[in-house]
């Protein structure tokens, strides 16, 4: 068997330096694509998922965040939390959002006619420090219109995009959005049967719904206009310095016993079920499109090793009438096969980390609900890159198998 080992790998390496340039620049050429296929298509699916996932946590929960729980109004020993995060080193930045639905209308002084609404919808009135709050969030960044909010502006709103209908254009009865508002425009945000009147300084879009179905204030003014006698926030965000565990901040909050007060979740934790759901999905179509890639991929390679064996069918009865074993015969091809799958994946990795990815990480692709990135983790690619090797020698074995089984002078005389 070693003999036979040994004389395959020489005819090997006989064959693919003897070969065609061009022909072997082209099945290079095509096992480079299918490797890009595997992995980048793939790739660009569950990365859409992945975006928003990033999204969600960069420009809404931060790395961690502390909630009301469901039976309360607000966090309940809001000092007692408070008291404790601010002796922990790994915090960055902290935000604090005071929450209360509303009502917000434009064009509240129009003559309507007995038919005629006014054009409003409702949404998260909440109260932020907009430099705390940007400090987390970075929710400046998101700003589409107009100007951030001036922390000293006790006449100013933001209005998130999803409640304007150039943005969001939807006209259901379940949820509406506002028609005739811009920058710059006095609005009505109606509290508790309560009518409160502010400038729209800016709009933001951040593709996170918790974020652009709500209108943003200054935490004295909410204050103001809450009417709440105990003001707690319902929501704290937490950015955390690089390197620290979410988990391990978590886990420090339970061992104070700081559950029994708010909801405390790391980013992961928190997002909501269709973001999970829609990562399962799109994960499922991945592997789809990948295993199709796979038989794609062998079929190539089949067709590759089929007729280069069979034009060279009397070759081999020469080989075998000379004492050149099937074994050595069927071993050179699968050789073969493995040169061109390997060569095609190496130079496939160079092209996926070299361009690929940093250029979708530079140029995310702009999809309504997410920034798709490219996810292309090193595990995933050396994992496709193995199927790929067994998928070719399966390819390169059955069909110099089908050739060699052939009679040795019927190979000879070409019959």
């Amino acid at each position: 068997m070693f003999n036979s080992l040994k004389v395959g790998f020489y005819l090997a390496i006989k064959d693919i330096t003897r070969a065609s340039i061009l022909t072997t620049i082209l099945i290079v050429f095509i096992m480079t694509l299918t490797f890009l296929n595997l992995t980048v298509g793939r790739g660009i699916l569950v990365g859409l998922p992945k975006g928003a996932t990033n999204v969600y946590d960069e420009r809404y929960s931060g790395d961690l965040i502390i909630s009301k729980l469901r039976k309360d109004s607000y966090i309940v020993n809001e000092q007692a939390v408070e008291n404790y995060y601010n002796k922990l080193p790994e915090i960055r930045a902290v935000t604090k959002r005071y929450l209360h639905s509303a009502t917000l209308t434009s064009d509240y002084d129009a003559r309507l006619k007995n038919s005629e609404v006014n054009d409003s919808t409702s949404g998260i009135l909440t109260g932020i420090n907009p430099i705390d709050e940007d400090k987390v969030t970075g929710l400046s960044k998101y700003i589409v219109e107009g100007t951030y909010l001036d922390p000293k502006d006790r006449d100013g709103i933001l209005v998130g995009a999803s409640m304007l209908f150039r943005y969001s254009p939807l006209d259901s009865p379940s949820e509406s959005t506002i028609k005739n508002l811009n920058v710059g425009d006095k609005v009505r945000i109606t509290i508790k049967n309560k009518d409160y009147y502010y400038i729209v300084r800016g709009v933001i879009k951040s593709k996170v719904s918790e974020v652009d179905r709500r209108i943003f204030i200054n935490i004295p003014e909410y204050k103001l206009i809450a009417g709440e006698k105990d003001f707690k926030p319902e929501e704290i965000s937490f950015k955390f310095y690089n390197g620290t565990d979410p988990v391990e901040i978590k886990n420090k909050f339970y061992a104070e016993g700081l559950q029994r007060y708010a909801k405390i979740q790391t980013a992961v934790e928190s997002q909501p079920k269709f973001l999970n759901d829609i990562g399962l999905t799109f994960d499922i179509l991945g592997n789809i499109l990948g295993a199709i890639g796979i038989i794609v991929a062998s079929v190539t390679v089949f067709i590759v090793i089929f007729v280069n064996a069979i034009t060279r069918r009397k070759f081999i009865g020469i080989l075998k009438a000379i004492g050149v074993t099937s074994l050595a015969i069927e071993f050179s091809y699968i050789l073969q096969a493995i040169f061109y799958a390997f060569l095609g994946s190496i130079i496939g990795m160079s092209v996926l980390y070299g361009f690929f990815v940093p250029f979708f990480d530079q140029n995310p692709i702009n999809f309504p609900f997410a920034d798709g990135i490219l996810y292309a983790p090193l595990s995933d690619s050396l994992s496709r890159f193995g199927i790929l090797l067994i998928a070719s020698v399966i390819s390169g074995f059955i069909p110099a198998r089908i050739v060699v089984k052939q009679k040795t002078l019927d190979a000879i005389l070409g019959r």
